[in-house]
């Protein structure tokens, strides 16, 4: 009688292990994509300098597609990331103003999401931001658009990815 209560019990308690799994924290993960048309990137040389959450640091610039792609992922935690975008005028940005009519000026910033992933129930995402700037705008009217845009262009994200019950939690500083 004893022996068939303890493997009820060792049954009942397996059963109860795997319900949980799925719940069971995977990866932190922290992913940016900024975008820019070609006439943002004529006029302003753009960077990002990014510390990732091993604590590595890695400096990007726009590719010939106009995006700046990244994805971070970790499983150690507490894990802090820091994104920092920077746009500088080009030497040649008055001589570019003056020899177009109409500009293109569409940014997509920043781009970033903040998720974590569990073993089975898939991702949660924990924060997201990202603007859409289309601006198709006469010479006349450009500088005016581009003194709006410029601080967007210029900006810095940084937060602490740490553990909850359910899996983990983005604190933005």
């Amino acid at each position: 009688m004893m022996l068939c209560l303890c493997c009820m019990a060792f049954v009942s308690c397996e059963t109860k292990e795997e319900e949980y799994t799925g719940n069971k924290f995977k990866s932190c993960i922290f992913q940016a994509r900024p975008e820019f048309s070609e006439d943002i990137l004529n006029l302003y040389d753009i960077t990002v300098t990014y510390t990732a959450m091993d604590g590595t640091t890695k400096v990007m610039t726009p590719g010939e597609d106009g995006t700046i792609p990244f994805i971070d992922e970790s499983t150690t935690l507490p894990a802090t990331v820091k994104m920092e975008m920077k746009a500088v005028k080009k030497p040649t940005f008055d001589e570019y103003i003056n020899s177009h009519e109409t500009f293109d000026l569409i940014t997509y910033l920043p781009r970033v999401e903040a998720r974590y992933s569990t073993v089975a129930e898939g991702e949660k995402i924990l924060y997201q931001d990202g603007r859409l700037e289309i601006l198709g705008v006469l010479r006349e009217t450009v500088l005016a658009h581009l003194e709006d845009l410029f601080p967007k262009m210029n900006f810095t994200i940084e937060g602490t990815f740490t553990k909850t019950n359910s899996g983990c939690d983005f604190i933005k500083k």
